[in-house]
C-alpha cells in the first residue's frame, strides 16, 4: 500500500495537470477570440473603403453622380423656396382724395401686407389724370413675373410723354415695374358700366424656366369710385 506521502503526491500531480490543461484551453479560447475580432474589423474596413473612394473622387470630380443618402434637397439639388414679392401700391395725399398724375412724389407708397385692407383713393377713368391705379411689382428673386386681371385691364405709362400702352388682361412685367389696373373693359366700356365693378383680381405669378413657383392676389374694392386693395397669403408653389 501507498503511504500518506505518496499518496499526496499523487494527488498534487493529478491537480497540476488539470489546471495545466484549463490554462491551455484558456489560452486557445482567447486566441480564437483575437482572430474573430480581428476578421470582423477587417469585414467592417473592407465595406467602408468605397463610400470613402466615392466621396473622395466627388470632391476630385465635381461631375461625379454620387449622392450622399444623408445629404438634404438642398443640399443635392441646390433648390430654394421662393422667398416672395414686393408689391407697392400709393395711395392719395390727402384721405378720400384723388389720385394725380404725380403720385410718385405726392402720394405716399404703402408695401402690401397680407390680410391688410389698403385705401387707395378716389379713381374715375373720365376725370382723373392718371391711366388707372398704379401698382408697382417687385422681387428678389432670379425669376420672370407676370400680372394678370380677371377684369378690367392693365396698361403702361410713360409718364415723361404721356405715352398709354394697353395690355390687355395678361402682361409680362419686369422687376421694379410699375402697372396701371383700370376698371375700364378691353371694349372700352362707358364709364356707367365701370360703376358696376365692385371687385377685381389681379393676379402675380413668378416663373422660373416656365415653371410657376409663386403666386399672389391683390383684390381691388370699389365703393363709389373709391378704391382699397387686399393682397393676399403668398403662394408657394
Amino acid at each position: 500500500m501507498k503511504s500518506n506521502e505518496e499518496y499526496r503526491n499523487s494527488i498534487d500531480q493529478k491537480v497540476n495537470m488539470i489546471i495545466c490543461k484549463r490554462k491551455r484551453r484558456n489560452r486557445f479560447i482567447a486566441t480564437v477570440t483575437s482572430a474573430v475580432t480581428c476578421l470582423v474589423l477587417v469585414i467592417c474596413a473592407v465595406t467602408a473603403i468605397p463610400n470613402l473612394i466615392n466621396k473622395d473622387s466627388l470632391i476630385e470630380n465635381p461631375g461625379s453622380s454620387y449622392v450622399d443618402p444623408a445629404g438634404s434637397k438642398e443640399e443635392t439639388d441646390g433648390s430654394q423656396p421662393f422667398d416672395g414679392f414686393v408689391l407697392t401700391a400709393y395711395t392719395a395725399a390727402e384721405k378720400d382724395g384723388m389720385l394725380t398724375a404725380s403720385f410718385l412724389s405726392e402720394e405716399t407708397s404703402v408695401v402690401l401686407q397680407p390680410n391688410v385692407n389698403v385705401l387707395l383713393g378716389k379713381y374715375n377713368p373720365l376725370m382723373s389724370s392718371v391711366p388707372g391705379l398704379p401698382f408697382r411689382f417687385n422681387t428678389e428673386e432670379d425669376c420672370e413675373i407676370e400680372v394678370s386681371a380677371d377684369k378690367g385691364t392693365l396698361c403702361r405709362w410713360d409718364i415723361q410723354n404721356g405715352m398709354v400702352t394697353p395690355c390687355g388682361k395678361t402682361t409680362s412685367c419686369a422687376k421694379g415695374e410699375i402697372l396701371y389696373w383700370s376698371p375700364l373693359a378691353e371694349s372700352e366700356e362707358s364709364a356707367e358700366n365701370t360703376e358696376n365693378m365692385e371687385k377685381a383680381v389681379v393676379t402675380v405669378t413668378a416663373t422660373d424656366n416656365g415653371k410657376t413657383i409663386g403666386q399672389q392676389k391683390i383684390t381691388i374694392v370699389s365703393n363709389d369710385f373709391m378704391y382699397s386693395a387686399c393682397v393676399g397669403e403668398l403662394e408657394i408653389i
